[in-house]
């Protein structure tokens, strides 16, 4: 394909996106039934689009998105929700030809860039905003595999053991992680694809200065922003808290009721776990409320 035909394609992919926003604009301003409107606008979302990285059409795409709200075509204003990996469900790129199953966030990104996105996505709805996103001839795609963060957690983790900071660095990513979920504008920078990576990178070396996070820790996040991975450091800080779990021999108990146990049984349940586990083990009790 020549750099005119790329040309055609790129406005072709333009306009079929800003023609799918103009119609969500036009169904939500109508007077037709609320079930047809809401049914009209999922249809118009449904497609898959593969979002470029770093504010720059000259980086890799590396994430996958589908629309979730349109606020305005000029000035070119959506909101996105990403689609996350499921590591739990691993699909094989061989037997299934396919680059794995997605889910559609909860968390949205607002996007007034559309040059972000880079293409419509081959793929196939398997459940309720779950995607099997397949390869196509031609296309450049991002292949996921269930260690995809898991690398990252593990690299971290070795560092940290090798300088005896583990606690350290375990206290710095929850403190992260917990300023992402209480500062909607430091989520937002995170989830950003627009941020330049520049941008990103610098931003993160200044937060890490400021904070006198450890040499292992603005590495780490560094190269988080550079891979275009800081918007997975959630998921990432989960599989490192289950690393550093195992290092010190910890017990994690998942217990499911149907009710949340009173204080006296959890405390009578806590007493019998870590009996049966044994001297020189922590149990770490966590309660999850089964939801008929």
């Amino acid at each position: 394909m020549d750099k005119r035909d790329e040309s055609v394609l790129d406005s072709l992919q333009t306009l079929t996106l800003i023609d799918r926003i103009r119609q969500r604009e036009i169904m939500a301003n109508s007077n037709l039934p609320r079930r047809i409107i809401k049914k009209t606008q999922r249809l118009l979302s449904e497609p898959v689009w593969e979002i470029y990285d770093g504010g720059d059409d000259n980086n890799m795409p590396r994430s996958y998105c589908v629309l979730s709200e349109a606020v305005s075509v000029s000035p070119f204003k959506v909101w996105i929700s990403w689609l996350d990996y499921e590591s739990e469900k691993l699909i094989s790129w061989m037997k299934n030809s396919s680059c794995g199953r997605f889910r559609v966030s909860e968390e949205k990104a607002l996007i007034e860039h559309v040059k972000l996105f880079s293409h419509l996505v081959n793929c196939e709805r398997v459940a309720q905003e779950v995607y099997q996103i397949y390869p196509k001839k031609g296309s450049v795609l991002a292949v996921y595999s269930e260690t995809d963060t898991g690398n990252f957690s593990s690299c971290l983790y070795i560092a940290a053991v090798k300088m005896n900071s583990l606690e350290k660095i375990e206290s710095y990513l929850s403190e992260l992680v917990e300023a992402m979920k209480t500062s909607p504008t430091f989520l937002q920078f995170t989830k950003d694809p627009s941020v330049p990576r520049e941008t990103r990178l610098a931003a993160i070396v200044d937060v890490c200065d400021k904070a006198k996070f450890a040499e292992p820790t603005k590495n780490f996040l560094s190269l988080l922003a550079e891979n275009g991975k800081l918007k997975n450091l959630d998921v990432i800080e989960k599989k490192f808290m289950q690393l550093t779990t195992a290092h010190r021999g910890d017990v994690k108990v998942l217990v499911t009721t149907v009710m949340p146990l009173p204080p006296a049984e959890e405390k009578e349940l806590k007493e019998t776990l870590q009996e049966i586990t044994g001297e020189g083990k922590k149990v770490n009790v966590e309660q999850k409320v089964y939801r008929m």
